[in-house]
């Protein structure tokens, strides 16, 4: 799976591209909602909860956020980008 920590090897032109976004940005965004969710969860202990834990981290997760609201593609191609493979019906 493609993640973000080789993403960001990318020049900060190719980065802005893919994304939308600078990586000084991005990088702010991370911060921002990862203090905002772990107030969140100090603010109401229930969300702490849950089955399973995601396989992607919080940047991943925004990675992937921004990816597709910059380019709009099906989740099969976003799924290749991050180098999943996706079963067809």
């Amino acid at each position: 799976m493609r993640k973000y920590k080789e993403i960001e090897m990318e020049t900060p032109e190719n980065f802005k591209r893919m994304t939308g976004i600078s990586k000084e940005d991005f990088q702010n965004l991370c911060d921002k909602t990862e203090t905002y969710i772990e107030k969140e969860k100090k603010r109401n202990p229930l969300k702490q909860r849950g089955v399973k834990k995601s396989k992607l981290s919080l940047t991943d997760c925004i990675l992937l956020t921004i990816y597709y609201l910059r380019h709009y593609n099906t989740f099969a191609k976003i799924a290749s980008f991050l180098g999943e493979s996706v079963p067809m019906k």
